[in-house]
């Protein structure tokens, strides 16, 4: 098999699906110009069916005023034929051999006299039918005895003898007119052998129409000329006319459809071709090109490593032929490099913004409200004083407001305490019984019952600040207990399971609370949903759990059906093992060190 480069490779892989999509789509645009084409057609095969049913009509009413006629007395119709036969320009009573026996009208120069016959006309087996049996309702076709054009209406049978009517042309010519008028295209009316009887414009001059061809297929390729234009014929199917109406359409005009759907394929499948080289000539010419280049110098290089009758090659050589490979390397660790302490920087940044724009909101609103309370009270002493009990109202709303601002701060003095952290291996078991003992009275004050899972009987020992991990989890139990004040006493419950999962400490607190409002995983700063809370607490416990390289996942507990917080650390048995743990876990870690 022939070598060839992968240039070569992808250039000719991506050239044959290109002409694959190219030839797709001109083939489904091909199908799609035959179909608009085939359809085009038979909507104007469809308009020219409905003239000839509508023409179909009139001969029937010009076959019914025949057979009204002949049932009037010999001397009525001999008086009254024009009056009562206003379609027909010739009319005829036929004897049994089927020779004119009398000649009621004729139009000026016929040939046609009594003792004429038409056995032997193109119209012989229509008048032999019985009425009943007739196929057609008339008969178009060349006379016999003029060889002009003609359309034959009969009446009557064997039995009371036949009345054969020659419908009167201009009659016919008219209709054709008026709607030829109406859709713009050419009408003709032509006998089954082709001839043309009647066109809808007497200066047209198409003396025949091949109906084998024009009849060939949907798309029609024969055409005739007509006013220095290409027609193509469309023909309807005789469904008891006699004859054919045949409709011209504009061969221009399917042409003019035709390159309004190819023009526009074709200008796509150009742009395409002008793209592929676009791309392919920038591709070769940024990344094929010097790495051919460079594989070119590695085999030169292997050629005269191997080579025994060539000389050792002296460091400099080789240093430099790999310059450009170590001026690459080296430009892309300082980026790396340079990414890196961006990322940090953007991280210690948005840390620090959110945590003050969290701080001065807390502190905002109980400061504003003992504003407003004292401009109250300032506008009520202006007024007449205040009475002892809208004093002590005062001050208790003036307390209240300055305790929520004291706890806003001591938040702040432990989420400003976090930025040190110093880890040791820690049983997570001890710590957590430890922040349990803290609050065991505000348990039993509140009367929430507390249950212990997996506390007892095995230690698990993680790298942690055991100071710092006992805030958070007390800030967890502080939140589970003041969640539920408004439950009965008795159905308050805390649940607290420490368990290993793999090669992490999972512990987790569950309670009976409505939960939170918000997705806290979607938002970044945690929002209280209790009256007066703060919100800094899990902010805290987070920080708290970023600083010892943990997670903090929130959701809703399915057997206590209230908040759920699972907290994640690593196991670690000695900090020999902690050194081990991969780096990009000490870079989630902006505030403090680890040891």
């Amino acid at each position: 098999m022939k070598a060839t480069s992968f240039w070569r490779f992808n250039l000719g892989h991506e050239l044959a699906a290109l002409l694959l999509a190219s030839l797709a789509l001109g083939a489904g645009a091909w199908y799609s110009v035959e179909q608009l084409e085939r359809r085009y057609l038979q909507l104007h095969r469809e308009d020219a069916q409905r003239v000839g049913a509508l023409l179909e009509e009139h001969l029937a009413e010009a076959s019914l005023q025949l057979d009204r006629f002949t049932a009037l007395p010999a001397d009525l119709q001999r008086s009254s034929t024009h009056l009562l036969l206003p379609a027909f320009s010739d009319v005829y009573q036929l004897g049994d051999q089927l020779q004119v026996k009398r000649v009621l009208t004729a139009s000026p120069g016929t040939r046609v006299f009594p003792g004429f016959s038409f056995a032997s006309s193109r119209i012989r087996s229509y008048l032999e039918q019985a009425p009943d049996d007739r196929a057609v309702s008339s008969v178009i076709t060349r006379g016999l005895e003029d060889e002009i054009a003609s359309v034959y209406v009969a009446s009557g049978d064997t039995a009371r003898g036949f009345w054969l009517g020659r419908v009167n042309l201009a009659y016919l010519n008219v209709f054709l007119r008026r709607y030829s008028q109406g859709s713009g295209l050419p009408l003709l009316l032509v006998s089954h052998d082709g001839f043309v009887m009647l066109a809808s414009d007497p200066e047209m001059g198409v003396p025949a129409v091949d109906l084998s061809l024009a009849t060939a297929g949907s798309r029609t390729p024969y055409r005739l000329t007509y006013l220095q234009r290409d027609w193509l014929p469309v023909v309807a199917t005789d469904n008891g006319l006699g004859g054919h109406i045949v409709s011209l359409i504009p061969a221009d005009q399917l042409a003019f459809q035709r390159r309004q759907v190819l023009l526009p394929i074709l200008a796509a499948a150009g742009l395409a071709l002008a793209v592929f080289l676009w791309k392919n000539h920038r591709l070769h010419r940024l990344l094929f090109a010097p790495v051919g280049r460079f594989t070119a110098r590695l085999q030169q290089l292997r050629a005269e490593l191997a080579d025994p009758q060539m000389r050792p090659l002296s460091p400099a050589p080789v240093v430099s032929r790999f310059r450009e490979m170590s001026q690459i390397q080296s430009g892309f660790e300082d980026l790396l490099a340079a990414i890196r302490e961006r990322d940090l920087a953007l991280q210690q940044k948005l840390r620090t913004s959110l945590t003050a724009a969290a701080i001065a909101h807390e502190i905002n609103l109980p400061l504003s409200t003992i504003r407003l309370r004292c401009q109250q009270a300032d506008q009520q002493l202006h007024q007449g004083g205040l009475s002892p009990e809208q004093t002590r109202e005062l001050v208790r709303d003036l307390e209240a407001e300055s305790q929520q601002v004291s706890r806003v701060i001591e938040r702040m003095r432990m989420l400003l305490r976090n930025v040190q952290t110093e880890l040791l291996p820690t049983d997570l078991a001890s710590v957590v019984n430890s922040a349990i003992t803290q609050h065991k009275r505000q348990f039993r004050d509140q009367g929430v019952r507390l249950e212990r899972q997996g506390l007892q009987g095995h230690r698990l020992i993680v790298m942690a600040d055991a100071t710092q991990l006992q805030m958070a989890i007390g800030n967890l139990l502080r939140n589970a207990i003041e969640a539920q004040v408004a439950l009965a006493p008795e159905q308050r419950l805390v649940q607290v399971s420490l368990r290993r999962q793999g090669d992490q400490a999972q512990l987790v607190v569950a309670d009976r609370g409505p939960g939170f409002d918000l997705d806290p995983e979607a938002d970044t700063l945690f929002r209280s949903s209790k009256a007066g809370g703060t919100g800094l607490g899990l902010f805290v416990v987070r920080t708290t759990l970023t600083n010892h390289h943990g997670s903090l996942t929130i959701g809703r507990s399915e057997t206590l059906g209230g908040a759920e917080m699972c907290l994640e650390l690593p196991l670690s048995c000695s900090s020999e093992k902690y050194s081990q743990l991969p780096m990009a876990l000490a870079l989630d870690n902006p505030y403090g060190r680890s040891s």
